[in-house]
């Protein structure tokens, strides 16, 4: 669930919204929902390749699944999902900022 974390937090910070700037904004993603199926092991010193893929962005919501592959084979080792809420600093659901929610949305569709 680590990676999936780390490979969320870079996809965002490559769009636009780094962790930090959207803290500075008062705005915190949390996750609602998360599965993970381990397909195959993994091992020491292998290299590994995180994909994460936007599948759905909702007005204060967005859903990311994701797949980890071994680099030097290809082969698929877990595949997962985790879906977000958008809080504010209360802690409560909010709507995401409209330029983020374009963003994610573009992002979502140059994979379909």
């Amino acid at each position: 669930l680590e990676y999936f974390e780390r490979a969320r937090l870079e996809l965002l910070r490559q769009i636009g919204f780094a962790h930090s700037k959207l803290e500075q904004g008062g705005i915190h993603l949390v996750v609602t929902e998360v599965s993970c199926r381990y397909l195959k092991p993994a091992h020491y010193d292998e290299l590994l390749v995180v994909r994460p893929v936007i599948t759905e962005v909702g007005s204060a919501s967005v859903s990311i699944e994701y797949e980890i592959l071994n680099k030097e084979t290809g082969l698929l080792l877990t595949e997962g999902f985790t879906k977000l809420a958008f809080v504010d600093e209360n802690g409560k659901v909010c709507r995401a900022p409209r330029d983020m929610a374009e963003r994610l949305k573009q992002e979502m569709e140059k994979l379909r």
